[in-house]
């Protein structure tokens, strides 16, 4: 997506959620993990997306993932990211 269309669409959310401040409210959907083979696991979300982790030879693992420490240090990344291009693109 161009940035324009992203300031554009964050404009209206912004508006969408300043004309209606209970829709601002997070929905957390579940993630469910369920160990596939020793430690790596499936975890699969509502709407039936998914990731595979594995712990590390030294651990234990097969190590055929990334470990759930980097998933979630990977999450928070691309959060920040994420918010930080979005402000840039709502800059006047």
């Amino acid at each position: 997506m161009e940035n324009s269309a992203i300031a554009t669409a964050l404009n209206s959310l912004s508006k969408a959620l300043e004309a209606n401040p209970e829709k601002a409210r997070a929905k957390y959907a579940p993630a469910t993990a369920t160990l596939v083979n020793g430690l790596k696991c499936r975890v699969t979300g509502s709407s039936g997306e998914q990731i595979e982790t594995d712990m590390p030879g030294s651990m234990g693992g097969a190590g055929s993932n990334p470990n759930p420490g980097w998933f979630f240090r990977a999450s928070l990344a691309a959060c920040c990211s994420t918010i930080r291009c979005g402000a840039t693109l709502r800059l006047p």
